[in-house]
């Protein structure tokens, strides 16, 4: 098993296995993050895909100065936060939320 320095070293560098192997570690611990935010199981997961988009994009700039599970962790609390921010953003100026499972009203 790999350190957690050589595994978001190895996403860092492009490994997709590494990338798989942070995704069965800290999927569901993410998704349980987020959505004790969201509130919403479709946000969280989402939510949840941006988080490890965002590991992959930002791996070359763990400094390893917190632990990978802080690191992860603040990805994920940010983004939910971000994500709800934008969501209360567009009802607070009057467009509405549509839910993807529901047509689109006068239609």
């Amino acid at each position: 098993m790999r350190s957690e320095i050589e595994l978001i070293q190895s996403v860092a560098d492009g490994e997709e296995q590494a990338l798989a192997v942070l995704y069965d570690l800290y999927a569901e611990k993410i998704y349980n993050i987020v959505l004790s935010y969201t509130k919403n199981v479709e946000d969280a997961e989402d939510v949840t895909q941006d988080v490890f988009v965002k590991i992959y994009k930002s791996a070359v700039s763990f400094r390893g100065a917190s632990s990978l599970n802080t690191w992860i962790y603040r990805l994920a609390v940010n983004t939910s936060l971000n994500h709800l921010k934008k969501r209360t953003g567009l009802a607070f100026l009057g467009i509405p939320i549509i839910s993807s499972n529901l047509p689109p009203r006068g239609l």
